[in-house]
């Protein structure tokens, strides 16, 4: 059932088999995320959010949120994601203790561009003490 959700919102947006209708979409994917926790409508709406792709305008505090709602579920995409975010300092302020733990977790996950992220923050000490072996 929430698969089917997250499938009718992507077609909405679209306009797959129906009229592009944005306010559709955004039902049926909150729906499938909000009430059905169903990950990835979590993830892809962190993504909407932070790229104000989909049926919304760019917002990082819902992207942020979303993407943690996701994280608290292993999504080691949603992990790497807000690694980028506060790694770069995109819209949030730059917190690179924050990054190094979602790039750890995404790395145990198996998340290779997180690994690689987590080991530039070892070698240079970004967030997390400077660790040469481990990097």
């Amino acid at each position: 059932k929430p698969a089917s959700m997250l499938e009718l919102a992507k077609r909405y947006v679209k306009g797959i088999g129906c009229d592009r209708n944005n306010d559709e979409a955004f039902k049926w994917l909150s729906k499938a995320a909000a009430e059905e926790h169903y990950l990835p409508a979590m993830e892809l709406m962190g993504e909407w959010y932070l790229s104000g792709r989909g049926p919304v305008t760019s917002d990082i505090d819902a992207a942020v949120y979303w993407l943690e709602k996701a994280a608290v579920k292993d999504s080691k995409e949603a992990l790497y994601m807000l690694g980028i975010i506060f790694m770069t300092g995109d819209r949030v302020r730059f917190d690179y203790t924050r990054a190094a733990g979602y790039f750890a977790k995404a790395t145990e996950l198996g998340h290779a561009n997180a690994t690689y992220n987590y080991g530039l923050m070892l070698t240079h000490g970004r967030g997390i003490p400077q660790n040469w072996p481990a990097a």
